[in-house]
């Protein structure tokens, strides 16, 4: 079975190279140092004001501090998004090349830097096509709820019932849609990566082996998400453990993190592009002919 496969693979690919682990390491330190260094002193500071004098922090107050964190919370979302993005080019290099005695960081992050444009307007495409599908589900409910909002005097019992089977509706087709699109987009930032395609490109290749392989690529969803629960279950047990229950917890997110960014390259490297390779027509051999 592919799903099982693809798991077996992304785990065994981190017993082979422990090494896989450190970027997301790093990506989580550097996440929670910089929301540390933009977030807390803002935080702290209107917070000390209040205290200073001796008021309580007031709706108001949290308000005003939730508006002056947003542009700290602006940066720190498209800082870790680039980061986000570097950590996937390299994961992808590394898969592919997981079978090796060796792998090496530097390589990874030097192919993902030069990859790092074409990826970028891929997630982009993909973001804009999910913004536009949101707003095409979810345009019938905002109209419904905008009236409830200004005048909620006048609402009545019914128009709310009515905005809320609206919302549960599109939520439901949201969750349908994104179960056919998912095994559509799996492998294009894979192909995006490895095969140096454009974003336009890629789209398109990744749909034709969505296609192909729709039921294995949801299989492929199915075990890693059922393996996912098992992992944070347990990580949730052993951080129960009083003192050293929190490093357990940090070291299983680490590996949860690290095998999310390891199954869709694993799956392209694994069955996709070898698929590929023997429905490619073998070439004939060019012979030469002997002049006489």
């Amino acid at each position: 079975m592919e799903g099982i496969d693809v798991v077996s693979n992304c785990l065994a690919a981190i017993r082979k190279h422990p090494i896989f682990l450190v970027p997301e390491l790093v990506l989580t330190i550097f996440a929670a140092l910089l929301a540390f260094a933009l977030i807390v002193p803002l935080t702290a500071s209107i917070i000390g004001q209040s205290s200073s004098l001796n008021a309580t922090i007031s709706p108001a107050v949290a308000i005003a501090t939730i508006v002056q964190l947003i542009p700290n919370f602006i940066i720190l979302i498209v800082i870790v998004a680039v980061a986000s993005l570097i950590l996937e080019a390299m994961y992808i290099v590394l898969v592919s090349k997981w079978n090796e005695s060796t792998a090496s960081l530097t390589d990874a992050f030097s192919i993902a830097l030069s990859r790092f444009f074409d990826l970028f307007l891929y997630s982009l495409l993909i973001l804009v096509i999910e913004g536009v599908i949101a707003l095409i589900l979810f345009a019938p409910s905002i109209s419904t709820l905008a009236p409830l909002i200004s005048n909620p005097s006048l609402a009545t019992t019914n128009m709310w019932a009515q905005f809320l089977l609206g919302a549960i509706g599109s939520i439901l087709i949201g969750v349908l849609i994104g179960i056919i699109l998912a095994p559509l987009l799996f492998t294009g930032a894979t192909i995006v990566v490895l095969e140096k395609l454009g974003p336009i490109k890629a789209f398109m290749a990744s749909i034709e082996i969505g296609k192909k392989d729709f039921v294995g690529i949801l299989g492929v969803y199915l075990i890693f998400i059922i393996t996912y629960i098992i992992i944070y279950v347990i990580s949730v047990v052993l951080g129960l453990i009083p003192y050293i229950g929190a490093i357990f917890t940090l070291a299983l997110s680490i590996l949860l993190g690290t095998f999310a960014y390891l199954i869709a390259p694993m799956y392209y490297v694994t069955f996709a592009r070898q698929n590929n390779a023997k429905a490619q027509p073998a070439q004939k051999p060019v012979t030469r002919r002997s002049k006489k």
